[in-house]
């Protein structure tokens, strides 16, 4: 899993480097892709040393995780969708 962070940070920041570089929104959406697999990667691994130390509420903070994660769209600022929310029956 760890490995899978490092590759994934190193391609993402690479791709972004070369999207800039060229002007590549396609490049940079796969920047933004790999960036949000580093994340989601993280997250796991928080919620397995949670889990590891014997906390219980480690399903609700992963789901928040996942969820933060997930939701951000890219209307010029990230912020959460209406619909993202409705998707996961939140407000």
């Amino acid at each position: 899993m760890v490995v899978s962070i490092v590759i994934d940070l190193t391609r993402s920041r690479v791709l972004m480097r070369t999207a800039k570089k060229h002007n590549s929104q396609a490049l940079e959406a796969d920047a933004l892709h790999f960036s949000t697999d580093v994340w989601s990667s993280a997250v796991v691994i928080v919620g397995l040393a949670i889990v590891f130390i014997g906390q219980k509420i480690v399903t609700g903070l992963a789901n928040l995780g996942q969820l933060v994660i997930s939701c951000r769209c890219d209307c010029g600022t990230r912020c959460f969708c209406n619909c993202c929310l409705r998707q996961y029956q939140i407000g």
